[in-house]
């Protein structure tokens, strides 16, 4: 499995922006910019729509072998808690199902993660059509779980096959109200920061805004632990980004 990620990575071209763009090369950031990207259009045939969790869950399998989901869907992390591209970076393990983080953990079948060598920072998808439980807080069925580290974000880029405008809608959920202090999260258009807010435990914020992309821009929605307290970050993300008129 490992050997498959590594081909696929490997075998991406490296683009630049210059403003910025978190897939730049000659950095430590990456790109996927070889993978072709798919417009979906909607009943009215003009408008393409792209759905996170829906896109995760109809790739199937091969989010096993390689980023792309519905072929505008990465999952990355960070090598610092700077909002800067050029530090973010593919996370490179698939696990299914996941790793637990800790001893006596079980985890259940159909729940599976992009997970760093050391487990975290992660991001995770649940794959069943029931909530799974981890230690002492669910995972709803169909639902994107993030997990950082004090050091590390846990990070969802969406990259534009479009020049246009596109509606974001969604929100950030804390899925794990035992513990922790809750999460800091952003939307960040390459380099600059659209939206953010401080999540407190156990509770949700949501988001729509409307942004000018142009093609090759990369939307991040990143969770931050917020400070060295990361017991309990495990925080869903929910999002659908639409081309408009």
């Amino acid at each position: 499995m490992k050997r498959a990620v590594a081909a696929i990575v490997a075998g991406l071209t490296l683009i630049a922006h210059a403003q910025g763009n978190a897939f730049t090369s000659g950095s430590q950031a990456e790109t996927p910019s070889s993978i072709q990207s798919q417009e979906r259009p909607d009943k009215n045939g003009h408008h393409a729509t792209w759905n996170l969790a829906e896109d995760i869950r109809t790739t199937g399998n091969q989010v096993g072998f390689n980023q792309g989901a519905g072929g505008v869907w990465y999952f990355m992390t960070s090598a610092g808690v700077a909002h800067n591209p050029l530090i973010y970076r593919f996370i490179r393990h698939f696990n299914a199902p996941a790793l637990a983080f800790g001893s006596g953990i079980t985890i259940p079948e159909g729940f599976s993660c992009w997970q760093e060598a050391d487990v975290l920072p992660d991001v995770c998808f649940n794959f069943t059509d029931h909530p799974v439980t981890l230690e002492s807080f669910d995972v709803p069925p169909q639902t994107v779980d993030m997990h950082p580290t004090p050091d590390r974000f846990s990070i969802v880029a969406w990259k534009s096959p479009l020049t246009g405008i596109v509606g974001i809608r969604g929100s950030f959920t804390d899925l794990d109200p035992n513990c922790g202090n809750g999460i800091l999260w952003s939307i960040d258009k390459n380099a600059r920061t659209l939206l953010s807010g401080d999540l407190p435990n156990g509770a949700s914020e949501r988001f729509s805004p409307r942004v000018r992309v142009e093609q090759d821009d990369v939307l991040y929605f990143i969770v931050d632990a917020k400070n060295s307290d990361f017991c309990g970050d495990s925080t869903s993300l929910d999002v659908t980004i639409h081309q408009r008129q």
